[in-house]
């Protein structure tokens, strides 16, 4: 909208290596509305958040059906990688992080003036002001 394209692909990458990075990190239990729902309020904040959701519970969905009395953990077998402690946690922290910088952009090209944005034109010329002869006054 501003027609800043390289700051709009740093920003782009930042928050989606940010979120990514989260995801590598904590997996994809991370984000997960039933258990972490204060943090899953920013991580839907970037889109791909909804989809890993989704995915997320209906894989578990799926699991506890086949597996009806069974407790979720990493021995018997879910299906996908249970994430636990410190890594979780900073998976989870890491994928907020990116929805509320995504967040913060967003807010930024909402309410900024965009003539305040736009680079000078090279070939502009400077306006003096003009002093009249023998009054020294501008």
């Amino acid at each position: 909208m501003l027609g800043q394209r390289q700051r709009a692909a740093i920003l782009a990458a930042t928050i989606g290596s940010l979120w990514l990075g989260g995801l590598l990190v904590g997996g994809v239990d991370v984000i997960n509305r039933s258990d972490h729902a204060f943090w899953f309020v920013g991580q839907v904040l970037v889109a791909p958040s909804a989809a890993v959701e989704v995915y997320r519970a209906r894989a578990l969905g799926q699991y506890k059906l086949r597996h009806y009395n069974t407790e979720l953990s990493p021995y018997n077998n879910p299906p996908y990688a249970l994430s636990f402690g410190r890594v979780e946690e900073q998976g989870i922290l890491y994928t907020a992080l990116a929805g509320l910088l995504n967040l913060l952009a967003v807010l930024d090209v909402l309410y900024c003036d965009p003539e305040s944005r736009r680079p000078p034109e090279r070939n502009a010329q400077v306006t003096t002001p003009l002093v009249r002869a023998g009054t020294g006054a501008a």
